[in-house]
């Protein structure tokens, strides 16, 4: 009967803790951190990589066997409310991940502007004025009187005309990285551009000729200058004001070669796997699927909840669904990955193997 009492004990205070966190809505807010900038980033899944036909006379002659492709990137800049800091600079990194691509060219270029429409005309006056006066008047009575007067003025006007080429200042910058294996963008806000929209970015590769496609990874990193008081504190303490991050994203793009279809084929459907895994990952509930039919294992599943220090099984998602796309993913050993719903582990199994797939395209 003790034992009898004691359980039912457990379950009743349970009960109470889960009606509790169901209640204040705990585990949502353990499991979901919403953004707090309301600045998101798109970049496509998939890219077309477009031959380059070069003529004879372009063809070094010591050039080896090579192919020259051009993939055209489009980068969406999204602000979800008038409430959100502006985007003041934003960088864009782009890097090959096969380690058999090097970049020969890209645009946009290093791009400057000036608030000023045409050059800006100077107009220099110099005047010197000088003047001297001499006033002289007697009076001798009963003889008479007498005046004398004697002035004189210089004026010289000196005037000098000439234009000057009026500042400026960048708003777009790019070069390469990783001793040419990589290329940035930088774009800044100025009076003349805006940065949120549509940013059409171009990449001309030199790949070998059994090039067939190859994972480019894409960084974007939004900042914003901070203004008002901070800035001001800043300036009177005689430091430059510490930019603000306000947007981040990092995106995998699978390219492939136009002219060749299963090529396409093989990059749609690692497109269309990480989509599934994606979903599947950020659907897991905070519950997990493992039977608690004893008062021992619904007393240790409460107190998981409550446990602020414990990770979730929503962070748990998170973790698998970034190894999965950096390729580091093993899935027999990763006790992170063991631990989700069957239909979570099966959408990261098909991932990998079309990533396996997609990466035997090029030898």
């Amino acid at each position: 009967m003790f034992a009898v009492a004691n359980a039912h004990a457990v379950l009743r205070c349970a009960a109470a803790i889960g009606s509790f966190i169901a209640a204040t809505n705990l585990s949502v807010a353990l499991a979901q951190t919403p953004s707090l900038t309301g600045v998101r980033f798109d970049v496509p899944q998939v890219a077309a990589a477009i031959p380059v036909e070069l003529s004879a006379e372009a063809i070094p002659q010591h050039a080896g066997p090579e192919l020259l492709v051009n993939v055209e990137l489009a980068v969406s800049i999204i602000v979800e409310s008038l409430s959100a800091p502006p985007i003041d600079q934003m960088l864009i990194e782009i890097t090959p991940r096969g380690g058999t691509a090097m970049v020969a060219d890209y645009a946009p270029r290093t791009e400057l502007a000036s608030a000023y429409t045409g050059g800006i005309e100077v107009h220099e006056t110099d005047e010197a004025s000088h003047a001297l006066g001499l006033a002289l008047e007697a009076c001798y009575v009963p003889f008479g009187s007498g005046k004398l007067n004697a002035s004189k003025g210089e004026k010289n006007i000196a005037s000098t005309k000439f234009n000057r080429v009026a500042p400026m200042h960048l708003i777009a910058a790019s070069g390469t990285t990783r001793r040419g294996r990589g290329v940035y963008f930088k774009f800044r806000s100025t009076e003349q551009q805006i940065i949120e929209g549509h940013r059409q970015l171009s990449l001309t590769l030199r790949v070998p000729p059994s090039w067939r496609g190859e994972l480019l990874e894409i960084s974007v990193r939004g900042e914003n200058q901070p203004r008002g008081f901070t800035s001001g504190v800043a300036s009177l303490a005689g430091m430059t004001p510490k930019a603000e991050r306000v947007g981040v994203g990092r995106f995998l793009v699978a390219t492939y070669r136009s002219d060749d279809p299963q090529a396409q084929q093989v990059a749609r459907k690692l497109a269309d796997t990480e989509a599934e895994m994606r979903r599947c990952l950020q659907s897991v509930s905070y519950v997990t699927t493992a039977p608690r039919t004893s008062p021992a294992a619904l007393l240790r599943h409460v107190s998981h909840r409550i446990d602020w220090n414990q990770e979730t099984l929503q962070q748990r998602a998170v973790l698998v669904l970034h190894r999965a796309l950096d390729g580091s993913l093993d899935p027999h050993v990763d006790r992170d990955f063991k631990e989700l719903p069957v239909d979570a582990r099966v959408s990261c199994l098909d991932y990998l193997e079309a990533r396996g797939e997609y990466l035997g395209l090029t030898p």
